[in-house]
């Protein structure tokens, strides 16, 4: 893994200028530590990139006379004391909601595997899941699952006869297993094929928060200086389209956001280089490159700040360094 960026140099390049203010170097030890501690609080969870060391992550279980009432299970007695309003009644379905899955990144990565499991597990059981008309019902559409889609309505209850669950995996860090489910799944149905070609995919934010300011600016340099790379600005796909784009891709460059979740669909040691505000890091992209044998490498940049959107400004020179470092000879 490479980290680069204003608050961090493991580069030691005397042609790049170190920031030698304090804030800067604390914040910048507290990014890489982030990325140690996370890498030692996983190896807990997971063997060798395999299963989880603790438990199988493909266990089924049920649960009896459950209430579904805004996005929660409750036990029917709790109910009761809670005065919960008119509910109907399933006599048995299958529950993977989780509390972030209405966000594109968690819905593709906590709860779409828990959806194929069921699916392998019973492929008549019907599933209570998360649901909206735009990105959930294109990924949805996608995998073409026989099971009925139970869609809930927040105001109202369900009281569930047998309820059907999934042992649920760490919020936003699956395991290699389950990112393989997906991917296998794609495999299987033909609805996906790994054909890397030399072809680099900058994804551009629309939102304002961790907007990259200098963007046209790195666009033009990266096709100016890397002249033999194919370079494609992505926006905005349909998701099946999004999947066959992102199957070709040799690099990914992007500041930190959903569109990275699309590494997903990459051949295997595809280069993900990420931009990460020092105001706000998170290390879930490593970790999701990690599982899926990327090579990931990481732009720390010295942001606008939470209470201004984290909006960067990506120093060439940091990207060049990076571009270098894989194997990439100008």
């Amino acid at each position: 893994m490479n980290i680069s960026g204003d608050n961090i140099i493991l580069y030691k390049d005397a042609n790049i200028e170190i920031s030698k203010t304090k804030e800067y170097r604390i914040t910048g030890e507290k990014i890489v530590e982030m990325f140690e501690n996370h890498k030692k609080t996983f190896s807990y969870y997971f063997a060798e990139y395999e299963l989880y060391t603790h438990y199988d992550i493909l266990t089924i279980f049920q649960k009896n006379n459950i209430i579904w009432y805004d996005n929660n299970l409750i036990n029917y007695n709790l109910a009761q004391k809670l005065n919960i309003p008119k509910y109907s009644m399933i006599e048995k379905c299958a529950y993977v909601q989780t509390i972030w899955t209405v966000n594109y990144y968690h819905f593709l990565i906590d709860e779409l595997p828990n959806i194929i499991k069921i699916n392998q597990f019973n492929k008549d059981l019907p599933i209570l899941c998360n649901y909206n008309d735009t990105y959930i019902k294109e990924i949805l559409d996608l995998f073409n699952f026989s099971n009925e889609l139970i869609r809930p309505k927040n105001n109202l209850g369900i009281k569930i006869k047998e309820c059907i669950l999934t042992n649920m995996a760490i919020s936003g860090k699956p395991s290699k297993t389950e990112l393989l489910l997906i991917r296998n799944y794609l495999i299987k149905e033909k609805k996906i094929e790994f054909n890397q070609m030399n072809l680099g995919i900058i994804i551009k934010r629309k939102e304002q928060e961790r907007k990259v300011l200098n963007f046209d600016l790195i666009v033009e340099h990266l096709i100016n200086k890397f002249k033999d790379i194919e370079w494609i600005v992505f926006d905005s796909l349909s998701f099946k389209d999004s999947v066959k784009l992102f199957s070709k891709s040799k690099y990914i460059i992007a500041p930190h956001g959903a569109g990275l979740t699309n590494m997903l669909f990459a051949p295997p040691e595809c280069n993900i280089i990420e931009f990460m505000p020092y105001s706000d890091p998170n290390e879930c992209y490593c970790h999701l490159a990690n599982m899926l044998d990327h090579n990931y490498s990481c732009i720390v940049v010295n942001d606008t700040g939470k209470q201004n959107g984290k909006q960067m400004t990506i120093q060439l020179e940091y990207l060049d360094k990076i571009m270098n470092s894989l194997n990439y000879c100008t």
